[in-house]
């Protein structure tokens, strides 16, 4: 008995630190600037005079918003280097901006799509400076792909979880890479992948 209270002890122990590790996140990512502070910082490391320059916005606001995004455990100081007089502090990202189906229905459905429109931005970013770089049709065996279709309530769910599995198999394939490159010192090729799938609207 004592065996079996000790195991649920932990279980729950577990459970309340996910929980918690969770509404951290969804504090952080509540506001769409610290969500694109947040996704730079999954990419490089970076201070907040570089991330104001780069987001196009004031040093004091994305230093607030630096301050609540390591409060909330996302990211963690890397470097201080002196700077005139001052110290400026760099950041990487220990937490990527991801969340599960019910606790994204957590936040607040307004607070969701203005989420949505800043990863939509971010993506057509990228896909106009691949574009505009010459990047994009660089490589012959890069992937595009757009598929709309239909399916019912059960290929919904199946549609759902392939690109679960697949995009948990990418961030595999990241960190094997990046331990490749540690070894052998090879230049990285930077990459986006994007994975969606949403229901349209009538024809």
């Amino acid at each position: 008995m004592k065996s079996s209270d000790s195991a649920a002890s932990k279980k729950g122990k577990a459970e309340a630190s996910e929980e918690e590790i969770s509404k951290k996140l969804i504090r952080a990512i509540s506001h769409p600037l610290r969500l694109r502070a947040l996704n730079v910082l999954n990419e490089r490391v970076a201070s907040p005079n570089e991330l104001a320059l780069e987001l196009g916005t004031k040093v004091n606001l994305i230093a607030y918003h630096i301050r609540v995004l390591a409060k909330n455990d996302c990211i963690e100081l890397v470097d201080e280097q002196p700077r005139r007089g001052a110290t400026e502090h760099f950041y990487r990202a220990i937490r990527r901006a991801e969340l599960e189906d019910q606790e994204w229905l957590r936040i607040p459905r307004t607070l969701r799509e203005e989420i949505d429109i800043e990863l939509i931005t971010a993506m057509a970013e990228d896909l106009n400076g691949s574009l505009a770089s010459g990047r994009f049709e660089a490589r012959g065996d890069r992937h595009w792909s757009h598929t709309p279709g239909a399916v019912d309530e059960e290929g919904w769910g199946q549609v759902r979880d392939l690109l679960r599995e697949t995009q948990e198999r990418y961030m595999e394939i990241l960190g094997t890479s990046q331990n490749r490159m540690a070894d052998s010192g090879e230049d990285s090729i930077r990459l986006a992948v994007t994975l969606q799938s949403f229901e349209l609207g009538e024809p």
